[in-house]
């Protein structure tokens, strides 16, 4: 996660971003790889969950009741459990700057060498 933190305050700090900032704790996500278990999920949880795609986001007080639903459901072999950064946004205008930025480093870091995904300095709004 400390390098997904370092490219969110890179990316606050070069589009100058004042209206958001990093969660102090990872947001923990759950990667379907059966739509049917996907689906058993957003039933049972509803709105209390977020969905993109085959991720499932969740509040951290439901945690141990997915992990119930995921062992009730035998599905442990079909699932995977990610830590995601958290993002907190109170203007909608910098929550779509971000989000456009951080979809750019993601399209261009996934065609890039391993190498140049290393951390990068420190960001010049928090350098000393």
């Amino acid at each position: 996660m400390g390098q997904t933190l370092d490219q969110a305050i890179n990316i606050i700090c070069r589009r100058k971003l004042l209206n958001c900032e990093p969660e102090n704790q990872p947001v923990r996500g759950l990667i379907f790889q059966d739509e049917n278990d996907l689906i058993a999920c957003a039933l049972t949880f509803n709105d209390d969950i977020e969905i993109e795609g085959t991720l499932v986001i969740m509040p951290p007080v439901l945690r141990s009741e997915v992990e119930a639903l995921v062992e009730q459901m035998s599905m442990e072999d079909r699932v995977a459990w990610i830590e995601l950064l958290g993002m907190r946004f109170w203007d909608s205008d910098d929550e779509r700057a971000f989000n456009e930025e951080l979809d750019a480093v993601w399209r261009r870091s996934s065609t890039a060498a391993p190498s140049r995904l290393e951390p990068q300095a420190e960001p010049p709004c928090l350098s000393r």
